[in-house]
């Protein structure tokens, strides 16, 4: 997701906030894109972290998002960014695991994206 240039050189983590944010958008890009996301949709960032995700989908194509995590403090981080970013009326967000259950009614919401967190979720046991 990275241009030339952008690239970490070597021993480091890094190559700097602007190069790791434009990278980190177009991995969204290009997860997001097959969902045609459009400003009237109600999207769902399963596994939220801090809000990147869904603040930068709420800003770049006008829908509503709901971000779902596990980690109380990471949605507390999550909603000063969406106020911050004066986007707090179209981005919110809701504690649950999301390996194990959405809350949201059936046929409400149009679209569920995952960005780096589902390696994280908790495999069932239906034995």
């Amino acid at each position: 997701m990275f241009e030339a240039g952008e690239y970490p050189g070597e021993g480091e983590a890094f190559a700097g906030p602007a190069s790791l944010t434009r990278g980190l958008e177009r991995m969204i890009e290009a997860v997001v894109a097959p969902a045609a996301i459009r400003e009237n949709h109600h999207v769902v960032d399963a596994g939220c972290g801090i809000g990147g995700t869904a603040i930068y989908l709420a800003r770049t194509r006008g829908c509503t998002v709901t971000g779902v995590n596990l980690h109380r403090a990471q949605l507390e981080i999550a909603q000063g960014k969406a106020k911050d970013a004066g986007l707090e009326r179209r981005v919110g967000f809701e504690y649950g695991d999301c390996s194990r259950h959405l809350p949201f009614a059936d046929e409400s919401i149009d679209t569920v994206v995952n960005i780096e967190s589902a390696c994280h979720f908790a495999i069932a046991d239906n034995s």
